[in-house]
């Protein structure tokens, strides 16, 4: 079992469409009227505010049965306001967290938050070893083939050497639905979360591998379609220039053009 640790009460704020990883360093938007009171209470206090998806991003007030299991405990680094009531915040993912009580739902939700850690496992161990060389390979692929990787998150990537950090590093900076990154977040056994890593990367690099395959065909087949449409331009331009009866010099510039397509 994981060792949960109460700690001090926060505000806590729903995030729809998004989740925050331990170790990541994330910037977005807040416009929802309790969001914004939410951090402006953390900013108060000690910046520390547990972030949570919420399961149905059209829910505008989610409650507590609306809300994941598993989020993370984060600190707010940066605010910038907004036009209107809106912010940016720039947040540093802590840890895992799940909410233990709600002590307050009306202008903001306001709980006590349990730290969740993760499970032991047997660290040095050669499965684990293997798990994070093979993670290490195909997000090395998948930065390849998506090209919206930064260098800095590639260097941490591959300098880590810790499932769990592995884990999360990839899990944050893969681009697949929110509700499957939850999934990722809530698996509190490293070698478990980095072999499910492992899985979507495989999926994910064959399905851009086979897009890029395709966008190439594509691309082919376009300029093939083009070239012959230049070429017969050219023909027509010749057949207009050197008119009607002068058929076999047309047929000769004609079998020229088709040689050259």
């Amino acid at each position: 079992m994981s060792e949960l640790i109460v700690t001090e009460s926060m505000p806590i704020m729903a995030l729809r469409g998004l989740s925050v990883f331990p170790g990541a360093l994330l910037h977005f938007d807040v416009g929802r009227s309790k969001s914004v009171r939410a951090v402006n209470e953390a900013m108060g206090e000690n910046q520390r505010i547990l972030l949570i998806s919420q399961k149905d991003i059209e829910k505008d007030d989610p409650e507590l049965k609306d809300l994941y299991e598993i989020g993370t405990i984060c600190k707010i680094k940066q605010v910038l306001r907004l036009p209107g009531d809106n912010m940016r915040i720039l947040v540093e993912g802590e840890s895992r967290g799940r909410i233990a009580e709600l002590l307050r739902v009306e202008r903001y939700l306001f709980g006590r938050v349990e730290t969740v850690s993760d499970h032991s496992y047997a660290k040095g161990g050669a499965k684990a070893e293997a798990y994070v060389r093979l993670a290490a390979s195909l997000f090395e692929q998948y930065s390849e083939y998506a090209n919206r990787i930064t260098p800095d998150i590639m260097f941490k990537a591959m300098y880590a050497d810790d499932p769990s950090e592995m884990a999360d590093i990839i899990a944050q900076n893969l681009f697949i639905e929110y509700a499957e990154k939850q999934k990722l977040l809530a698996e509190l056994h490293p070698v478990k979360r980095l072999r499910m890593a492992c899985d979507i990367l495989s999926r994910e690099n064959e399905v851009l591998r086979l897009q890029s395959e395709l966008q190439d065909k594509m691309q082919d087949a376009m300029n093939k379609n083009q070239r012959e449409y230049v070429l017969r331009e050219q023909l027509r331009v010749i057949q207009s220039e050197l008119g009607e009866d002068e058929g076999d010099e047309i047929q000769t510039y004609k079998d020229r053009i088709q040689a050259v397509g």
